[in-house]
């Protein structure tokens, strides 16, 4: 990995992490069509969409090398990572790296987003292999099984979904440079969702309006430093 901060734009760096079974204290893999034996991705970095919706890039997929290619990066994964010191204090907000008011989940995404809109460069390096127990991870099917993608988050712990649901919002909030109609779309749909299935996650609620303020305040202070064009940005979104 810290080969790749030789160029000295780079701010952080992401590995090739496969995904690893703590009950069975070994990696995931599974049979590819070729008929061998290939580990299961958990991360190749984070990949973002202008509709806010974030993931882990290629959880849940074999490895084949398809991401190898792919190494301009919106977000690396704090699974496993590393920051240029100098990266993390350009973007310092008072005394913090990770944003508390994020407190856990995105808050990882987060410090890189503000990395790249100061202008620093995330990157995959895929010969740097590791391994991560993922505690709560995305819906194997995603939104297109939608029967399974109910079940799947309801078996998540109700203080992930409330966490989840804030800072997913306040992510985009403090990052985006522009206000992207599918953001508005995969919301209103993702509300009704929450209001349909999900009405406990609104507890958070009354958290999500008392940080609102401050969270908005960073977005104009992260408007005034920002080096990254939004045209440089949207070639990062997936």
């Amino acid at each position: 990995m810290l080969k790749a901060f030789e160029d000295a734009k780079v701010g952080a760096v992401n590995g090739k992490i496969y995904s690893y079974d703590f009950d069975t204290s070994s990696t995931r893999t599974k049979t590819g069509k070729d008929g061998n034996v290939k580990n299961i991705l958990d991360t190749t970095g984070i990949a973002i969409s202008k509709s806010g919706a974030g993931r882990s890039r290629g959880q849940h997929q074999l490895d084949e090398g398809q991401f190898n290619n792919q190494l301009d990066l919106i977000s690396v994964d704090g699974a496993a990572c590393m920051y240029r010191r100098a990266a993390l204090e350009s973007v310092k907000y008072q005394d913090q790296y990770f944003d508390t008011d994020f407190e856990m989940y995105w808050e990882d995404v987060d410090l890189s987003w503000r990395m790249v809109n100061a202008g620093w460069q995330c990157k995959f390096v895929p010969d740097a292999i590791g391994y991560h127990g993922r505690t709560a991870s995305s819906s194997p099917g995603g939104y297109k099984k939608v029967i399974a993608f109910i079940k799947f988050h309801r078996q998540m712990p109700q203080w992930i979904r409330e966490f989840n649901y804030k800072n997913h919002i306040f992510l985009f909030i403090k990052n985006s440079p522009k206000w992207y109609w599918q953001f508005f779309a995969r919301e209103l749909v993702y509300q009704i969702f929450v209001l349909i299935f999900e009405t406990s996650t609104l507890k958070i609620l009354p958290t999500f309006l008392k940080q609102l303020p401050a969270i908005w305040k960073k977005r104009r202070y992260i408007a005034k430093t920002r080096k990254l064009s939004v045209q440089e940005m949207e070639k990062l979104f997936t």
